[in-house]
């Protein structure tokens, strides 16, 4: 299974598209890279990948929100 077709399961949105969701993958990796200052992504990593773009997938929208309630 593809890092794309396990974060459609992980997300289960339906409007979540692919190009929107290879730009979270995109931006996920680089981020994992920038931070560990390397240039390619060791074997492991997929879980860490797959979490943040799908974090990023679910802040989108809120981004700058200081503070948020519902109720």
């Amino acid at each position: 299974m593809t890092l794309m077709e396990k974060l459609k399961l992980l997300i289960n949105r339906p409007d979540a598209t692919e190009e929107l969701l290879e730009l979270y993958l995109d931006r996920a990796q680089e981020t994992i890279l920038g931070y560990c200052n390397i240039d390619k992504l060791p074997n492991g990593t997929e879980p860490a990948v797959l979490e943040l773009a799908a974090f990023y997938f679910n802040r989108q929208g809120i981004e700058g929100t200081l503070n948020y309630s519902e109720g």
